[in-house]
């Protein structure tokens, strides 16, 4: 994390490893933010993009499964997420 990042943060900046995340839209970031505080934040930087920052330390497995998938099918090449789709069927 940079050192402007965790100048915004303050004492919620953390400690641990941090994964960035491409969301397909804002809704979606700013929900995950909104339900998952202490897993989910993001910095006046990354608040330009459609990026989220995930605690990996407090995010459970699954989820953070979920967010990977998510971030994936909205940044790989459109054949890729179509085949993914239609084996997970």
């Amino acid at each position: 994390m940079r050192k402007t990042d965790i100048t915004a943060l303050g004492d919620t900046a953390p400690e641990a490893a941090v994964l960035a995340a491409h969301m397909p839209d804002v809704g979606v970031e700013e929900s995950l933010i909104a339900t998952g505080p202490e897993v989910y934040i993001t910095t006046p930087y990354f608040d330009e993009y459609l990026i989220i920052l995930v605690w990996l330390d407090r995010i459970p497995v699954p989820e953070l499964e979920r967010v990977l998938v998510e971030a994936w099918l909205d940044r790989a090449p459109k054949q890729l997420p179509e085949e993914y789709l239609r084996r997970m069927r």
